[in-house]
């Protein structure tokens, strides 16, 4: 009898431990290859996505090199009564590209091409630089929690990070931005983050307009591709979905400005 308890109790004590291993040992990826997610600003009506467009590896590194976007900020003949010339060459929202070393950081990249080091897999109670800003001051990222909820009707393990930025004595800056957060599933990859590639000091912000000019803040996952759930882009396949017995009924309008006529 006191052998079949100790044999339960043993039983017991190494499924906890495997369980607090599995927790330990999840890859906590933010970029998921071969999926779209999409991200909608925390109490506003922008949406972006995240897109990888190739992987390359020199040495331990991996680089995920995202989708660019148009390059307002090196348009020609803009306001000159010239044609405008916009190249779609410029950084994603999250930045150019991003690095995973061999220890588990990962490197992402602002507009002027600062390092931000992400730390994924660090445990819980984990501090370390995030960001250094021009005037030394430190946004410093912590792990504060680890745990299992529901994501679109998938359940996966979150890890929450939390940010704050200080001065070299440690004291917190008095105006900047307190409520910033990063969530990273271990199967989804980001569930909420901001525009990493518009981090900077704001007293020497570079000027920026067009797609560049996005609000600072927090974005929130509302849908993804394989699985697609949640909202989604949509498609050619999507618009033109059409049954047998459906009816197009079809209106016109004209107007005329400028001596052209539009139809």
């Amino acid at each position: 009898m006191f052998k079949a308890k100790r044999t339960k109790r043993l039983l017991l004590a190494l499924i906890v431990l495997a369980s607090a291993s599995a927790v330990h040992s999840q890859n906590f990826n933010p970029i998921v290859i071969g999926r779209n997610p999409f991200y909608l600003k925390d109490g506003g009506s922008q949406i972006f996505s995240i897109k990888v467009d190739s992987v390359t590896v020199e040495d331990t590194d991996t680089t995920y090199h995202l989708y660019k976007t148009w390059n307002y900020q090196s348009a020609t003949g803009y306001g000159s009564g010239e044609d405008e010339c916009v190249l779609p060459n410029g950084p994603s929202w999250i930045g150019p590209k991003v690095i995973k070393k061999s220890d588990g950081r990962f490197l992402l990249f602002n507009y002027l091409n600062d390092t931000l080091t992400l730390w994924p897999n660090a445990e819980v109670g984990t501090s370390w630089v995030f960001h250094t800003f021009s005037n030394d001051d430190y946004l410093w990222a912590t792990v504060d929690s680890v745990k299992s909820d529901e994501v679109h009707g998938i359940t996966s393990l979150l890890k929450y990070i939390s940010f704050m930025r200080t001065n070299q004595q440690g004291d917190p800056h008095p105006s900047y931005p307190n409520d910033l957060e990063v969530i990273i599933s271990d199967s989804l990859g980001f569930v909420t983050l901001f525009p990493f590639r518009n981090l900077f000091d704001q007293q020497n912000k570079p000027y920026l307009w067009g797609n560049y000019d996005i609000s600072f803040g927090s974005y929130s996952l509302i849908g993804l591709t394989n699985p697609n759930v949640g909202k989604n882009a949509i498609s050619n396949v999507s618009i033109y979905n059409f049954e047998i017995g459906d009816e197009f009924h079809y209106s016109s309008s004209s107007s005329e400005a400028w001596g052209t006529e539009y139809y």
